[in-house]
């Protein structure tokens, strides 16, 4: 059949293909669409027809392009398609362009960031530490409020903040978290009790949850680790040493605090410090 394929069955096999078509003269005008481009396009087709790509929509002109990625939104009750161009130069001097439709692609990587976004909010776990991340530790301080509230139980936090986190990254890994904060969490973890929570709240910030805990004990526990840090050996690629500079806001739960005033009296606290290297001098 191929063998003896005449005009008028090629005519028929252009007008049902799935792809769609535009020729394009050596002028740039357009001289030809196909039924398929023709339902993407909708009432907008007859834009195309006869003309070049500077007297159409601007929404259209990408069409014109080599190679293009087009997105036409929905119009005259044709919903948007995002189609994905190959241009081809054609031997009389203009130009085919074929278009396949990638929405239902472009819907399914959507559908994929939606997830991923919501998989991120239901995270627990800071991926970079492998420590409990913010949502968790709030979840966490919420609960243990509403206890100390029922209660009447001790319940303390520490705010940690390491000052020059960029700094000893730098000298470390040259941007390379990973091994530093390694260390950071196997300190931090030495010093818990099965029910006390350490957390990263963000890059350079840490939240300790204590419960039964009251403000004298977190105060120690602070040197406790600020001496634990101070031995701490960064091995990188600059010559001289580098020491982990932190601080520390303590807080204890008082009656009607709820999480947001534990945590700003925290805050303050450590706002009110100078970092660990500088008390020491």
């Amino acid at each position: 059949m191929l063998n003896s394929i005449n005009v008028e069955q090629c005519r028929q096999l252009l007008q049902a293909c799935p792809i769609g078509m535009m020729l394009l003269d050596q002028n740039g005008v357009v001289r030809w669409i196909n039924p398929a481009l023709e339902n993407w396009l909708g009432s907008r087709a007859s834009q195309l027809l006869d003309h070049p790509a500077n007297d159409v929509a601007a929404e259209l002109q990408g069409l014109f392009g080599d190679n293009p990625t087009v997105h036409l939104d929905a119009a005259d009750g044709v919903g948007d398609h995002w189609l994905i161009g190959t241009t081809q130069a054609l031997p009389d001097g203009g130009r085919a362009q074929f278009f396949t439709d990638a929405s239902p692609l472009k819907q399914l990587m959507q559908q994929r960031d939606d997830l991923l976004a919501e998989l991120k909010e239901l995270t627990v776990t800071d991926t970079e530490s492998g420590l409990p991340n913010r949502r968790a530790l709030f979840q966490t301080l919420e609960s243990q409020v509403s206890r100390s509230r029922r209660y009447q139980n001790p319940l303390s936090i520490i705010l940690m903040r390491i000052d020059n986190m960029d700094e000893i990254i730098d000298h470390t890994a040259g941007r390379d978290s990973g091994p530093l904060l390694g260390a950071i969490r196997t300190i931090l973890n030495d010093q818990m009790r099965w029910a006390d929570m350490i957390g990263r709240l963000d890059e350079a910030e840490f939240l300790f949850i204590l419960p039964e805990t009251d403000l004298d004990a977190s105060r120690k526990l602070t040197e406790k680790i600020s001496a634990n840090f101070d031995e701490l050996i960064l091995e990188g690629e600059a010559p001289d040493e580098v020491s982990l500079v932190t601080r520390y806001g303590v807080a204890e739960w008082r009656k009607g605090d709820d999480v947001g005033l534990l945590l700003m009296r925290a805050r303050e606290d450590l706002e009110g410090k100078a970092p660990a290297t500088e008390q020491a001098g």
